[in-house]
This record gives C-alpha cells, structure tokens and sequence, in this order.
C-alpha cells in the first residue's frame, strides 16, 4: 500500500528560496516522496535570504541533487524555470 503522504508533492511556493539540496533534504524528512522546483533561485522573492543556487548553470549541484534524489527516493514532479521580470 502507498503512504498517502509519498503522493504528495512539495511544491516551490512551499520552500521559497530554499536552496535545492536543502528542499530535498525537507521533502525527504517530512515523508514526502515528490518535489517540484526551480531551475534557479526565484530572484527578489527570497523572504528568508537564502543564498542564490542555479541547477541552471551548476553542474556539480545537479550532480548532487540527483545523487541526493536517489538516495531519499525522492521524485521530481515538476522543474520549472523561473524568470525575474523585475
């Protein structure tokens, strides 16, 4: 049987700025088995200051969140690109 909470996907709204090892870390620690996230950090929207990440341009910090992802069996659901029109 499936935990409900595996169906369930962390959303980027959910973890706004929060760098994308850490969302997965967060995903993984609640129980959840699906993340949706940015390409890159969401600009001036960052209420807790977060430092700037791009899985984008850093390839080492894709290579790390897939070797992450795997590990917490953790699912993306959505990758989206996010634009600063600012």
């Amino acid at each position: 049987m499936i935990r409900l909470l595996e169906r369930i996907a962390i959303e980027p709204n959910s973890h706004l700025g929060m760098p994308p090892l850490q969302a997965v870390d967060l995903v993984a620690k609640l129980g959840c088995q699906h993340i949706s996230i940015w390409l890159n950090s969401p600009g001036p929207i960052n209420p807790y200051n977060y430092p700037q990440s791009s899985l984008r341009d850093d390839a080492s910090l894709r290579q790390d969140m897939i070797t992450m992802m795997r590990d917490s069996r953790s699912i993306p659901s959505d990758i989206s690109s996010y634009t600063d029109t600012t």
